[in-house]
């Protein structure tokens, strides 16, 4: 599914890394993208899993990959939400090289939890904690 894809940078909210096996990062480096991930979760399979998660233990990571090549990249924590079972949260902010230029790309997996506003928070949390500078003004 991944080789379908024609873009030259790719966010990846949550991909898997399964214990002792090929996961996501090793076929992105395969199709010659730079990659910069921070994992966020263990997942263990268990009795409650109803068939559309991963049957083998691992852990999920959020993945920023690039064809352009990755100058240079860092996590960002975003904070956490009440309840939610990833606790703290990162997001990724890499520099990429289109041609003369370094743009700045950020990657985040906001929490789902909707009553405790979390996307917003995380949002407003990357915000505050991160000046852009350059580009227009």
């Amino acid at each position: 599914m991944l080789a379908g894809f024609d873009a030259d940078v790719l966010v990846l909210p949550e991909s898997f890394e399964p214990d002792g096996r090929i996961g996501v990062v090793a076929i992105l480096k395969d199709l010659g993208y730079e990659v910069a991930t921070v994992p966020f979760m263990r997942f263990a399979p268990g009795p409650r899993d109803d068939g559309r998660r991963p049957q083998d233990p691992g852990i999920w990571h959020l993945t920023l990959a690039s064809r352009l090549g990755l100058r240079s990249w860092r996590t960002v924590p975003i904070g956490r939400v009440l309840n939610a079972p990833p606790g703290e949260r990162f997001a990724i902010h890499a520099e990429v090289e289109v041609g003369d230029a370094v743009v700045a790309v950020f990657a985040r997996h906001t929490a789902s939890e909707l009553w405790d506003i979390g996307p917003a928070r995380h949002l407003q949390t990357l915000r505050r904690g991160h000046r852009v500078t350059g580009g227009p003004g």
